[in-house]
Order: C-alpha cells, then structure tokens, then sequence
C-alpha cells in the first residue's frame, strides 16, 4: 500500500468516526399487542432522552413509575416523549435526539411487569438514523433495531 492509499484509508475511517458521534433522526415504530398489559388493556410508554443511564436502570418499576422524572432527573435531557398506546395500535413517530442526549431510554407502565423487560436503555450512537421498533407485550416492552 502506498502513502496516498493509507492516507485515503485514513481520511475514511475518519470520517466515519465523525459520523458515528453525530445523531440523526430515528424513526419508532411502536406496536401493541392484542394481549399486552395483562389481557389487552392500553400502556403509557415513554421515551426518554438521557446524558446518562445509572439511574433509569437502578429504579424498580414501581418506583419509576410513581415519580419517573424524579427518578432520573440529574440524566434527563428535555421532557420524555408519552404515548398511551392501544391493543393491536400500531404508531409510528420520528426522534431527533437532542445534542446532549448520550442514550434513549424506552419504558412501558404494565400492570404486571417483567423484573427486567419494562424498560430498555441504548446509546445515541446505536440508534442514529435507525429504524426502533417497540413491541409492547403483555409483561415487556420488545426493542429492536
């Protein structure tokens, strides 16, 4: 390899570094399923953008959801994103990550939920410009990209 062809080398890499560390919009398709929530009664999911993630992830379901911003008020960047989303309801919505948001927290308020599923949490730099889908079950909340 010549110099000329590691420096093109290294200009692309570069770049692609640079455009790793940028956020894009994401587009969130959320789904309900007939039977989620304990036998197809309607969820309050919320999407959240965060600085950081120890606290979105240390909080027991009952204790986020008495107070979540309480919960996670030192990582908040912004108000959360709410849907009240229905059995079978399919919706669809675009995220423009805020600048100072370093992760997307996801959290779905079920009636009897999963220990661990009720929520998910991923970097920025994982979702920009993907496509999330968000399933809500019956006892989680399925995310995919």
């Amino acid at each position: 390899m010549t110099l000329r062809m590691y420096r093109r080398v290294a200009a692309v890499v570069f770049l692609g570094v640079l455009a790793s560390g940028c956020s894009g919009p994401m587009e969130v398709h959320i789904r309900g399923d007939n039977r989620m929530n304990s036998g197809g009664n309607p969820a309050v999911v919320r999407i959240y953008q965060l600085s950081g993630e120890a606290s979105f992830r240390q909080a027991t379901a009952a204790d986020f959801w008495a107070d979540d911003v309480a919960q996670i008020r030192d990582e908040l960047v912004g108000p959360p994103q709410d849907l009240m989303v229905y059995p079978g309801e399919a919706r669809t919505l675009t995220l423009e990550p805020s600048e100072d948001a370093q992760f997307i927290g996801f959290a779905a308020d079920l009636r009897r939920p999963n220990r661990d599923l009720w929520r998910s949490i991923h970097p920025v730099s994982d979702l920009n410009g993907a496509t999330v889908t968000l399933d809500v079950l019956s006892d989680r909340l399925n995310v995919r990209f």
